[in-house]
């Protein structure tokens, strides 16, 4: 365990849900320097997160040096089925203005990944192989290996796709899936790349799935799936694998036969932060 110092974060959160707005202090986070972006939480004081029980979510943010931190977690099975199908999208907006500015889009999710091809689970996308651990971490292993930006560093760059591993990508991304299970998501990008020093204020950070619009509603013919349809089903407390449940089928757990995801509501949760 690496040794616990408390940092000021120089964040004071505001959480907006429709119409009512509660404000918190200023929060101070007990964290390890520097803050390892790794998909893990050992470095963030879990007792300051911030709980959103409509979305089922916890969060966090921090500030560094240049450098703008933020951590999401679910144990929510239906949510965590949702990211992992449709995909996550963070979005910064530094004028504080509830709208699409900077947007950081990991996991794509299944469905993306079908769109370009590339969702076989076996080795080069071939047949699945018949342990069902090894599908999952071969599947898991192919939808984090792209992260789209919007407007990083230039606006009008919309939906440029970096590979993870590539070098000169201006964000560090990792999310960390255990059984239980827990959905780790953990972001880090400099501050210039949304604008800069100037843009210190009050921000607006937007949680969402790409099927929400910006203001919440779901657009025609969203949402969950059909009975049986396919994609990732809701997550086994024990190893869940490929297979199984009802003809069509996507994700099952042990002995298959679990519903798919698509049962949580689309996310367009929105926060107000006072970046210092």
């Amino acid at each position: 365990m690496k040794p616990f110092q408390t940092l000021f974060a120089g964040l004071s959160i505001c959480l907006l849900l429709g119409s009512s707005l509660s404000c918190s202090k200023e929060v101070y986070l007990a964290t390890a320097m520097p803050i390892e972006v790794d998909g893990k939480t050992e470095e963030w004081d879990q007792d300051k997160m911030q709980y959103n029980s409509s979305t089922r979510l916890s969060y966090s943010f921090a500030k560094k040096d240049d450098r703008f931190y933020f951590l999401l977690k679910t144990t929510d099975q239906d949510r965590i089925g949702q990211f992992m199908r449709s995909g996550l999208e963070v979005w910064i907006n530094p004028d504080g203005k509830r709208r699409k500015s900077y947007g950081v889009k990991y996991p794509l999710g299944m469905r993306a990944m079908m769109r370009q091809g590339g969702m076989g689970m076996g080795p080069q996308g071939g047949m699945p192989s018949a342990n069902p651990g090894e599908n999952r971490k071969r599947v898991l292993d192919r939808m984090t290996q792209d992260v789209m930006l919007v407007n990083f560093y230039e606006s009008g760059r919309e939906g440029i796709v970096y590979k993870k591993s590539d070098t000169e990508i201006p964000v560090e991304v990792e999310i960390n899936l255990e059984e239980g299970p827990l959905f780790t998501y953990e972001l880090s990008f400099p501050i210039e790349a949304v604008g800069g020093e100037a843009k210190k204020g009050l921000w607006r950070i937007g949680i969402t799935t790409p099927q929400a619009t910006d203001s919440g509603n779901v657009p025609a013919g969203a949402g969950g799936g059909r009975p049986g349809g396919g994609g990732m089903g809701r997550m086994g407390s024990a190893s869940p694998g490929m297979g199984g449940g009802r003809p069509g089928g996507g994700m099952g757990g042990p002995g298959g036969g679990m519903r798919p995801s698509g049962m949580a509501s689309p996310l367009a949760l929105w926060t107000r932060v006072a970046v210092k």
